[in-house]
């Protein structure tokens, strides 16, 4: 099972160093300090940001998303097909073992980027996802970085516990 407890996006435009340190603030807390693991995006302009984290002393998985259709990772730097970690959003969605929490805050941005997600084919018939134009998607990829995270990608292991993130 697997339970979205905390959502939020940050106002547009927040100085990277002030996510940082927002990020950090959050996983000292005392109940996340030990048991949660934090999945930075990487792609693009996210490397640097990755850096920032980096020189903070938060420990996290760097994640890329790419657009090839194989998972490689070197040390803490993991690359992980779009089209990987959006079915398995779907499935978990699908299989109902996703909940999201209601009561979040930014429970009801995240459905409707969820509803907003989508599949197009190039001229070349390749697929691209994402958010309809002029909608964002950055919650579903967050959430979907979350979940490949504690999907337990690299120990092949199989838990009945609750994975809370």
């Amino acid at each position: 099972m697997y339970e979205c407890g905390y959502l939020e996006r940050l106002p547009l435009g927040t100085k990277y160093p002030t996510v940082v340190g927002h990020v950090c603030s959050l996983m000292r807390r005392p109940r996340w300090a030990a048991n949660i693991e934090l999945a930075i995006d990487a792609t693009g302009v996210g490397r640097p940001v990755c850096d920032i984290f980096e020189r903070a002393g938060l420990e996290f998985k760097a994640i890329t998303i790419t657009g090839g259709d194989s998972e490689n990772y070197d040390g803490n730097d993991h690359r992980v097909p779009k089209i990987k970690l959006v079915s398995l959003l779907q499935a978990l969605l699908h299989e109902g073992t996703l909940k999201i929490q209601k009561d979040l805050v930014d429970a009801e941005a995240l459905v409707r980027e969820l509803q907003d997600f989508r599949v197009n084919f190039t001229d070349s018939g390749r697929m691209q996802f994402g958010a309809r134009e002029g909608r964002h998607d950055d919650l579903v990829l967050a959430l979907a970085c979350a979940c490949w995270l504690a999907s337990d990608w690299d120990r092949n292991v199989c838990t009945t516990e609750p994975l809370n993130f």
